[in-house]
């Protein structure tokens, strides 16, 4: 019988080469299959202990993976599928994200799989009783410190969820009609019905909430929301706690369904690093992906092709550009029985070459996913990022409070209604979500260009310098030795380099391009910061010389987040340089 097991880590061709061989010389398997793209593993075995067999031989080849048993359910039609809902606390990764649900929507008994990246949630869609322990194997493989929190809703054959939204939609729209009816003579049933109202509006964001705090997310959109209608409701203000609730759950579903835009195009942006590569197949020149390339592949390298690839020359000469790996400014001639490594780029000429590494198994690859990982684990600038808007919030939420309490001491009613407007609306919302995105485009700019950051901290450098730059003064070598920032052309293999310099770069123009994209992207990301302050200040004074409703002063500040989004994403469109 045919053993179906998923393999995770640190995977290439050599790995599962050494692997195979050492399982065959096992007498009770019979037969071993390995599909790479999908990373799993089919053994051919009567050993009902085979996982065991597999795990001694990874331990004694040294190998950093791990295997998953994959189960095929045998008797799925009689079994429900159930949602499911886990939090991954401290998954720092969107990387391993995007590979998990992957590998989840591979297995037969997973129907659905949904990872919300903001608040790292993934939902299924299952009939494996096992789900947990399965998304603990793959977890553990990855190396990280998650703790994994389950919430379980079992579906019935009976839509119950659909019973109660149609209950909810009817209970909330009785309870605003009769508070609209009575509020011009209210009575204990006005107070009732705006109680109930908010009450039914506020419950997802309360569980939200809960979900928010038992990650240790304590200041947040979701959270001043609801302390703000809470608040409006103490100060008999329940119809406008009723439509900031009511606005901000539909504000944050449309901003969902743009960030999965953005996250969308900026995964674009890296597939468009990854170029279509010529291959001769029994004399025809097909087209491949970098990663589709196998051993023994023919591949064909023109003028201004860089090769992804370790390789032979099996025909033809050219000259190539060697600055890339090595350090060599002196170009090279290559022919026919040379070798040509990966990150060599033809400069002149053509050559026919016989794959000998593939793309995964090159230093190339192994230090181009070296940078941006260093920076997606640490996330230095997103933190800065977020203590920036952070400080903002709390002194806007201090000066919210200040106003509530001398408003109530000067029996001023207006003036704390316009604290609890701070307070509700001080949380810059957008900024929040798309800080991540702006330095995580920066890095695929940086691979655009070829130029190697070393960590987190030489990106911070970079931005903070370009700042104090007049765009004529980049291009500047005198200007570039007074930064304080080390950079070396070249020598991408040399890690005593690497580790030496901040800043790694192919050719001078790719630089200083590099250097002109981020100081524009980051002047217009500065300016959508200082605006979106900006225009809650105004917003709060409009209100407070009553030029606003509080319905208006809401609508201003949703306005806002969508126009700071909708330019973010057009700035992204622009790809890589």
């Amino acid at each position: 019988m045919m053993k179906k097991i998923h393999l995770v880590g640190d995977i290439n061709n050599e790995v599962v080469d050494n692997l195979i061989q050492q399982l065959e010389t096992n007498e009770s398997i019979s037969k071993i299959e390995y599909k790479e793209p999908t990373h799993d593993l089919y053994i051919q075995t009567d050993n009902k202990d085979y996982m065991s067999l597999l795990a001694k031989a990874i331990e004694e080849l040294q190998l950093n993976i791990k295997a998953i048993e994959r189960k095929k359910s045998n008797d799925k039609s009689e079994k429900p599928f159930e949602k499911r809902v886990f939090l991954f606390s401290d998954l720092k990764s969107s990387e391993n994200a995007v590979f998990l649900t992957s590998y989840l929507l591979n297995d037969p008994q997973i129907r659905e799989a949904k990872f919300d990246h903001n608040q790292k949630i993934l939902t299924l869609e299952t009939n494996d009783p096992f789900i947990y322990t399965k998304l603990r194997h793959v977890i553990d493989a990855f190396g990280e410190n998650i703790e994994i929190t389950e919430n379980y809703i079992k579906e019935q054959t009976f839509d119950y969820r659909l019973m109660y939204r149609y209950l909810y939609v009817a209970l909330l729209l009785f309870s605003f009609s009769l508070y609209i009816v009575t509020r011009q003579d209210p009575t204990i049933v006005t107070v009732f019905s705006g109680i109930v109202m908010c009450g039914l509006l506020s419950v997802r964001l309360v569980m939200n909430a809960i979900d928010l705090i038992k990650a240790k997310d304590y200041l947040n959109a979701n959270n001043l929301i609801l302390l703000g209608a809470f608040l409006l409701l103490l100060f008999n203000r329940p119809l406008d706690a009723g439509i900031a609730l009511f606005v901000f759950q539909y504000l944050q579903m449309a901003f969902n369904s743009f960030e999965r835009q953005i996250i969308h195009l900026l995964v674009s942006n890296v597939d468009n690093l990854i170029r279509i590569v010529k291959v001769k197949i029994d004399d025809e020149i097909v087209e491949k992906q970098v990663e589709e390339v196998e051993h023994d592949d023919i591949l064909i390298l023109e003028e201004k092709d860089l090769s992804y690839f370790e390789g032979v020359v099996i025909e033809g000469e050219a000259k190539v550009d060697r600055l890339l790996m090595n350090g060599e400014t002196e170009l090279a001639t290559i022919k026919a029985g040379d070798t040509i490594d990966a990150g060599h780029q033809v400069v002149e000429g053509q050559l026919s070459i016989k794959i000998v590494k593939t793309y995964p198994e090159t230093q190339f690859n192994q230090i181009y996913d070296w940078s941006p990982k260093r920076l997606v684990e640490k996330g230095y600038l997103e933190t800065r990022e977020k203590k920036d808007y952070l400080y903002f919030t709390y002194s806007m939420l201090a000066i919210g409070a200040v106003l509530v309490v001398a408003g109530l001491f000067m029996k001023n009613t207006h003036l704390s209604i316009t604290g609890l407007v701070i307070i509700t609306t001080c949380y810059p919302f957008s900024l929040s979500l798309l800080s991540p995105y702006v330095y995580d485009n920066a890095m695929i700019e940086a691979m655009g260009q070829r130029v190697l950051l070393k960590d987190e901290n030489s990106l911070s450098k970079l931005v903070e310098w370009l700042r104090k730059q007049k765009p004529e003064t980049i291009n500047d070598s005198m200007t570039l030795k007074e930064s304080g920032i080390k950079f070396n052309q070249g020598n991408y293999l040399d890690e005593t380099m690497r580790n030496e310099c901040d800043i790694i770069y192919h050719n001078k123009e790719s630089l200083i391009k590099f250097f002109s994209y981020i100081k524009d992207f980051d002047k217009q990301w500065v300016y959508f910061k200082y605006i979106s302050y900006g225009v809650k200040i105004i917003t709060i004074l409009l209100f407070y010389i009553h030029f606003f409703s509080f319905i208006g002063a809401l609508i201003a500040n949703v306005l806002l987040a969508f126009m700071i989004l909708v330019a973010m994403k057009h700035m992204l469109d622009k790809g890589v340089g």
